[in-house]
């Protein structure tokens, strides 16, 4: 990190601490948040190793921080390589079943938030 972001940024000050659950390679947890269900799922190398997305199956919600940066023709975050993986993990992400409300293919930059909020009043 150093290298990439320099020093006085407080990166030196972070100090590293074994996490409690661990989500292997491609692996999947389900989690019950008092009646809300969520998947926390790995699809593989987006950022960064271990990038996590948060899955919520009956809105079809997804909250993925930003592994991939922006929409094509930019490129993923490559200071270390891992373009193919990155991509890999893209197509994961846009199976079907990762796709129910979407805007323009499956991300949209800038979300419409009067023809949003139309589409999801018609749900109710």
């Amino acid at each position: 990190m150093m290298q990439n972001f320099g020093n006085g940024r407080g990166t030196e000050e972070i100090v590293a601490t074994d996490a409690d659950i661990l989500i292997g390679k491609g692996g999947t947890i389900g989690l019950d948040l008092g009646g809300k269900n969520v998947e926390i799922i790995d699809f593989g190398f987006a950022q960064t190793g271990g990038d996590l997305f948060v899955w919520e199956p009956k809105s079809k919600t997804m909250w993925t921080g930003n592994p991939v940066i922006t929409v094509k023709p930019s490129l993923p975050w490559l200071l270390d390589g891992h373009l193919l993986e990155t991509l890999d993990s893209v197509k994961k992400v846009q199976l079907p079943e990762f796709t129910g409300y979407a805007l323009r293919n499956w991300v949209h930059p800038g979300l419409n938030v009067p023809a949003a909020y139309r589409d999801l009043s018609k749900q109710q």
